[in-house]
């Protein structure tokens, strides 16, 4: 007998959604994200982070630093993102080689996509 709750689990978690960012340069990045990637943990430290960082407290701020490369790495299934050596892999341990305020802009690109557009279901589509 199937279990109704993992096979609507295996679904959400499999779900999946294009970005596609431009910047002001005329470059683009593509990225297939993740929704239902970012774990519990993740979100509940993100949100205490944010808020304290309106608050003004400068502990939230490093505590940010720490916390961006992995919860885009739990969002991020795929990107175009290149440094001179080739494709960045979106891990935690390539993500935190790069500067805090890209990765900043970057997640809040990402967690606006994953808020403002419905869900693909399986294979993402292209743009």
């Amino acid at each position: 007998m199937a279990n109704l709750n993992r096979i609507a689990h295996e679904r959400i978690q499999e779900q999946t959604r294009n970005l596609t960012i431009d910047f002001d340069d005329g470059e683009t990045m593509k990225l297939t994200l993740r929704p239902a990637g970012i774990s519990t943990k993740s979100q509940m430290t993100l949100t205490r982070a944010q808020d304290l960082i309106a608050s003004g407290d400068e502990e939230a701020a490093s505590q940010m630093a720490e916390l961006v490369p992995t919860i885009l790495s739990e969002l991020v299934v795929s990107w175009d993102l290149t440094d001179d050596d080739g494709p960045i892999e979106p891990s935690p341990e390539r993500l935190a080689e790069i500067p805090v305020d890209a990765l900043t802009f970057l997640l809040e690109k990402v967690m606006e996509a994953v808020a403002a557009v419905p869900f693909t279901r399986g294979t993402p589509s292209e743009d």
